[in-house]
């Protein structure tokens, strides 16, 4: 995933990865015609051949269902039980929990997929391996020649966007003084851009030489590469970024507690709403006992 902010993705994780969860069941639609815009995505970087092309919608198709039957039900459990606990007892330690636990789901989806990604990346010839590099060399530079043209407020104000967007996506509109935490916050936070650029293209390079060695470990090498993309982060930079998060995390604990009745109200039906897609969308998948 490519992300066009220009700031850490990993300073936003908590909204990030929340909204990747939640959101995939805002529209049925969407999640009913995953199979397909996966393979198109993929496709769209590799020009895969049409045996390549059946095998990567059968695998996708394998793992939508995998994902449907045991995941699914989980996010249904994790929305309820989110929206219990926070009229419970609402806490700074709940919301790092949870964030935990989305991380989790995460990493349970690449791990059950980790067999047909190796064996997909296995079976591109030398030819697609030069393509697919050379076009994330291009998304590279149209993303270092963007943000070579922003100022640091620019960023600023582009930081301060995403945030009041994605928090609204939950509990609604905000008012003036909730917009002026997020401000405030997002002020705070490190602009790490730069350093994120450069860990980014670290990763890619480490990456291009496997695809174009193929080594023996070349399985456990990728997922490693894909389960720890941090491993080439400088000290400074970690340290950066553990600070943006614990200020991500600190901002959200004044913001939810600071919630009005109205706001409250639409976070509780709209993680409901959630949990009700969620288990729609994984009941249609059931399929009756045979034998």
């Amino acid at each position: 995933m490519i992300l066009r902010a220009r700031f850490s993705a990993r300073t936003l994780g908590l909204l990030l990865v929340s909204s990747l969860l939640l959101s995939c069941s805002a529209t049925r639609l969407m999640y009913n015609q995953l199979d397909w815009l996966a393979v198109w995505y993929i496709d769209d970087y590799f020009s895969l051949t049409d045996d390549q092309r059946d095998s990567l919608r059968e695998a996708v198709d394998q793992n939508l269902e995998w994902h449907r039957r045991t995941q699914l039900p989980r996010y249904a459990d994790f929305c309820r039980e989110l929206d219990r606990q926070w009229v419970e007892n609402p806490s700074i330690e709940l919301i790092e929990q949870r964030y935990d636990e989305l991380m989790g789901y995460w990493y349970a989806l690449l791990g059950h997929a980790m067999p047909d990604i190796t064996e997909f990346l296995l079976s591109l010839s030398d030819e697609q391996v030069a393509d697919f590099l050379e076009r994330v060399e291009e998304n590279n530079q149209e993303m270092i020649d963007e943000y070579s043209g922003e100022s640091a407020e620019r960023r600023l104000k582009q930081r301060q966007k995403v945030i009041i967007k994605i928090t609204r996506r939950f509990v609604g509109r905000l008012n003036d003084n909730q917009k002026a935490i997020v401000r405030q916050y997002a002020g705070s936070l490190h602009d790490n851009s730069e350093e994120w650029i450069e860990g980014r293209r670290i990763w890619q390079t480490e990456f291009s030489r496997l695809l174009r060695e193929r080594p023996e470990d070349f399985a456990d090498r990728v997922g490693n590469l894909l389960f720890d993309p941090n491993q080439f982060d400088s000290a400074t930079y970690r340290e950066q970024v553990t600070e943006n998060t614990e200020l991500i995390f600190d901002m959200y604990e004044v913001l939810l507690f600071g919630l009005t009745d109205k706001q409250r109200a639409t976070l509780s039906k709209r993680l409901n709403r959630y949990a009700d897609d969620f288990e729609d969308l994984a009941a249609a998948n059931v399929q009756p006992a045979t034998g």
